[in-house]
């Protein structure tokens, strides 16, 4: 809590690590959850074309970006989720995030066929 005298009389404002999270959360959600983050998921989920207009793709952003807000600001610090924030706010950092969700579709499964092989040669 930070409290401040103002003309005699008294300002309180309490800011929680709760609300630091969603915060620097919020900001994280600026960099990477955009209309192109949007549309390349839909394109990968076959969504049809009539289905990605501006309108529908804004709609998914919001919808996202809360998804994603709470979800990061339950499992990451204030401090960490700022250096997210920081790095993808970067050119490098937006590259990085526009390359990530191609990666990850891709090598979860390669991962999952790899654990799979090594419980089956454990048997």
């Amino acid at each position: 809590m930070i409290s401040d005298a103002v003309g005699g009389g008294s300002l309180r404002l309490e800011v929680s690590i709760v609300d630091l999270a969603h915060e620097a959360a919020t900001a994280y959600c600026a960099a990477i959850v955009n209309r192109d983050f949007v549309a390349e998921l839909l394109e990968r989920l076959a969504v049809p074309v009539a289905f990605r207009d501006t309108e529908h793709v804004e709609a998914l952003v919001d919808r996202c970006r809360r998804v994603i807000e709470t979800q990061m600001a339950g499992r990451f610090t204030v401090a960490e989720l700022t250096a997210l924030a920081r790095f993808y706010g970067t050119p490098e950092g937006r590259s990085v995030a526009r390359k990530t969700l191609a990666f990850t579709v891709t090598v979860t499964p390669m991962l999952e066929a790899e654990f799979i092989a090594w419980r089956n040669s454990n048997r």
